[in-house]
């Protein structure tokens, strides 16, 4: 069955994205960097401003007020856009995982050596779920397991239909290719959530504009007023940062400081590995 996540299209979507590019920690001090420089400019233009007496202090609370809050409406917008995708993955991490071990049982009712080579193939699949955050980082390691990760969809689906030109269609054919098809097409749904559908680039571009537009008026409106706390600018300056970091961790697939507990799928792989063993011991004493 064919797999639209071949590894053609893989990583280069996955790196589609600016932001994606960018090292967490980097991504944090470019924040802090940017929040504090447009805070600067902000109260060197609004020192100006006060020199010149032109009052327009009253306006600015209200222009204020209205860019912080759009800023805020825009950072809670993105973050449920990030979390609900991240959730998304860990309930398609644990479909997956269930999908996975009910092609492994019932393996067990086809013939061999059909059986023996779905069950090698479905643990070594496993295998590769377990460990595959730990590549997502390297570009060239994940495109090669999402090239192995394709080829056992295919060798997993001669299979099915081997066993199915040979026996003909059954009960129990028809239920082992209807759980097949569905560990195929999760891996295909987790792939698009994981690596495809993130945070849109403009989305990106306006929340960073209007940043900058909060920070100049921040900047300004409390120059106008002519009590600067160096302390209060940090602390805007490092909470904006933090939670933009914080998203930009949730959109990431892998990589990130943030990420989909594997734990399901390494105890499926302990399941499968410590299945296989007892298999090999009972045909060693035969």
């Amino acid at each position: 069955m064919p797999d639209f996540c071949s590894p053609a299209r893989g990583y280069s979507d996955m790196a589609s994205g600016i932001v994606d590019q960018i090292p967490l920690w980097l991504l944090f001090i470019f924040a802090c960097v940017m929040s504090l420089v447009f805070l600067e400019v902000g109260t060197r233009i609004g020192q100006w401003r006060r020199s010149a007496d032109i009052d327009t202090q009253s306006a600015m609370g209200n222009v204020v007020g209205g860019t912080l809050g759009l800023l805020a409406l825009l950072l809670a917008f993105t973050f449920g856009m990030a979390g609900s995708r991240f959730d998304l993955r860990k309930q398609l991490l644990v479909e997956q995982v269930n999908n996975i071990g009910t092609t492994y049982l019932r393996a067990e009712f086809l013939p061999e050596p059909h059986r023996s080579e779905v069950k090698a193939l479905l643990r070594e699949y496993v295998d590769i779920g377990a460990k595959i955050q730990d590549v997502a980082h390297d570009p060239a390691q994940f495109q090669t397991t999402l090239a192995r990760i394709e080829a056992i969809h295919d060798s997993l689906w001669a299979s099915a239909v081997a066993v199915v030109d040979k026996e003909g269609p059954n009960v129990i054919n028809s239920l082992f290719i209807q759980s097949l098809n569905a560990t195929i097409d999760i891996h295909g749904t987790r792939f698009a959530f994981a690596v495809l559908y993130r945070t849109p680039a403009p989305v990106w571009g306006i929340l960073l504009f209007v940043s900058m537009i909060a920070m100049l008026a921040v900047g300004y409106s409390v120059a106008l007023i002519g009590k600067r706390n160096i302390i209060a600018d940090l602390v805007l300056a490092v909470s904006f940062s933090v939670v933009l970091t914080l998203i930009a961790d949730l959109d990431r697939g892998a990589g990130g400081w943030v990420t989909v507990s594997q734990q399901p799928m390494l105890k499926l792989q302990q399941q499968l590995n410590a299945g296989a063993g007892a298999r090999d011991k009972i045909s060693e004493t035969d």
